[in-house]
């Protein structure tokens, strides 16, 4: 009986341990559940923020008005933003699966690039410019900032780019840069017309002063031969004989007529200097201009034994021209002749008909133009 009693109390108190030890279980069981209730609802959340944080990032990532781009050190794509696709006409799978250098650089770029992605294993950030063929063929200029994504060990990874479009830039700065190489070229050639006018204008200054000292100096020989034999006519006009009184007068006629021509050609040049100078063509005979010219000479070149060969021509030679202005030009042609021939010289003057026109020449057997 007692063994029996012992037993029993050995049961019981067998059993209130096995109570408690239970009741301690259950409490660290439901400490535990609540714990990873807890664990698993932080999870949820710090999942749920992440997803978050990722879709705001793809969100940042696709509406940024920039390429950005991630490739590895071959240069193939390991992520791009929808803006690649806007700019170049690709679709984001075809960019997924091309490399930037081999696909999208323009060839005589691609060295360039490669060598820049070899740069970045040992910079932080090279900024430079490259240019990409977009799928119609457009040529696309970027502006490129890039930067190595490294692993913990400092393991180069990728490259890490950022691409700004500067196409509309880059043409409108050439188009300045052509422009003002455009400007360049003109204003050279401006300023060089502007020079060859002033040498112009300062030659001309120059045969005008020339000219006209030339001028006063054959003014006074005619003018000199008026007034002398003005005298000599006045102080023999009671005892010289009639021949000689009207060879006076016939050499006065001459001086006055060579002072008229010399002073037709000083108010000729400034009429030309004003643009005032007018012309009056209409038909006459070649012939009959040659003569009246010759006839002015005929008293000079007597007095100094010059003789002119000249055979008129048998037919008209009609022409369209200004009688007055076509004197002129013989009576100068004749004049330098006269000048520069020796005495006892001769002038030919030869008259040829063509076909399209006439021509006289006029060869005087002075010294001639010097070569230089």
């Amino acid at each position: 009986m007692w063994d029996i009693a012992r037993q029993r109390v050995r049961l019981q108190e067998a059993k209130a341990l096995t109570e408690l030890e239970v009741r301690s279980r259950t409490e660290e069981l439901e400490a535990a559940n609540k714990s990873l209730a807890h664990e698993v609802a932080e999870r949820k959340q710090a999942e749920e923020k992440l997803r978050e944080s990722e879709t705001s990032f793809r969100d940042l990532f696709d509406s940024a008005n920039d390429v950005i781009v991630s490739i590895d050190k071959n240069g193939d794509i390991l992520m791009i933003n929808r803006r690649a696709e806007e700019l170049t006409g690709f679709t984001r799978e075809e960019l997924h699966r091309s490399n930037v250098i081999r696909d999208l650089v323009l060839p005589e770029d691609r060295a360039r690039v490669q060598n820049l992605i070899g740069r970045l294993q040992e910079a932080e950030t090279v900024i430079a410019e490259v240019r990409w063929q977009a799928k119609d063929g457009r040529v696309i200029v970027f502006e490129t900032s890039s930067s190595p994504r490294l692993s913990v060990d400092g393991e180069f990874l990728a490259t890490r780019c950022i691409l700004r479009d500067i196409t509309e830039r880059k043409r409108a700065e050439e188009a300045l840069h052509r422009a003002y190489e455009e400007l360049e070229v003109r204003v050279a050639d401006r300023t060089k017309e502007l020079e060859n006018a002033t040498a112009a204008a300062e030659a001309a200054n120059q045969a005008k002063s020339e000219f006209l000292a030339s001028m006063s100096h054959e003014i006074r020989t005619p003018l000199h031969g008026i007034l002398s034999f003005a005298r000599f006519g006045k102080d023999k006009a009671r005892t010289a004989d009639p021949e000689k009184l009207l060879d006076y007068f016939e050499k006065i006629d001459t001086s006055g007529q060579r002072l008229l021509v010399l002073l037709s050609d000083v108010l000729d040049l400034a009429k030309m200097e004003s643009g005032r100078m007018r012309y009056e063509f209409k038909p006459a005979d070649l012939r009959s201009v040659l003569r009246s010219v010759l006839n002015e000479f005929h008293s000079l070149l007597a007095d100094r034994n010059i003789t002119i060969e000249y055979a008129e021509p048998d037919s008209d030679l009609r022409l369209t021209l200004d009688e007055n202005r076509m004197a002129q030009v013989m009576h100068n042609l004749l004049s330098n002749a006269a000048k520069f021939s020796p005495e006892g010289g001769t002038i030919r003057i030869d008259v040829n008909e063509g076909d399209e026109g006439v021509r006289v020449s006029i060869r005087d057997q002075g010294t001639g133009v010097p070569e230089d």
